[in-house]
């Protein structure tokens, strides 16, 4: 999970009672960066349009821009529990880089999410970003969550490929650089990997600043 910049207008067909219209999808495809808010993959197979705050029906929440997330459906499937309906982090608002620790376990080379501090929104939010990864309790989610952890350790072993070369590779330090941008796929982990070992990437730094 990353920092998202929210358009602070609202599409009009909100007002108008819809939030499934043309211009909520594609403002919502605009500002989250065509990246599922939860898990930060793109390629998704199925995008929906994610309310953070559970609505169960009343209009206010249903319609507040500010409610509405964009989500691959496999991420709004495991968010769908009752747990989940209140007390996640809301990244157009917090920071989620500086309440959540987003890890690669040194084991397995899966994503681990862990918090920082003990608020009750980062540890409901660290549990629900670990399920999108590692639900598994029925068989296509087992199988979704797989694929996600498989788009992971592309994107991270790229990572570690282009940190060995940056410094004599110009391309590889744009490649890197684009890989710690906010908009690029994971990069809650690609820029947590890099600020947690700042000590042997120091001039990486200025990349990975918290706001």
């Amino acid at each position: 999970m990353i920092k998202v910049n929210r358009s602070p207008v609202a599409p009009p067909s909100l007002a108008k009672g819809t939030y499934q219209a043309k211009d909520v999808q594609e403002q919502l495809l605009l500002d989250f960066n065509g990246k599922c808010y939860l898990c930060e993959c793109r390629d998704m197979q199925s995008i929906v349009t994610e309310h953070l705050v559970a609505h169960h029906g009343a209009r206010v929440l249903m319609l507040d821009w500010n409610n509405l997330f964009l989500s691959c459906s496999h991420c709004n499937s495991v968010k769908n529990q009752k747990k989940y309906e209140h007390d996640i982090i809301d990244c157009c608002i917090d920071d989620p880089e500086k309440l959540l620790n987003q890890t690669i376990d040194d084991t397995t080379g899966e994503p681990l999410i862990e918090t920082i501090g003990d608020s009750l929104k980062a540890v409901n939010t660290a549990n629900l970003l670990n399920d999108c990864f590692g639900k598994d309790n029925t068989p296509y989610r087992k199988a979704e969550a797989a694929s996600k952890v498989k788009a992971f350790k592309v994107v991270m072993n790229e990572l570690y490929k282009k940190l060995l070369t940056f410094r004599e590779k110009e391309d590889d330090l744009r490649a890197v650089k684009g890989m710690l941008d906010r908009r690029h796929p994971f990069a809650g982990f690609t820029r947590g990997y890099v600020r947690s070992h700042l000590g042997d990437y120091p001039e990486l730094k200025d990349c990975v600043l918290l706001g």
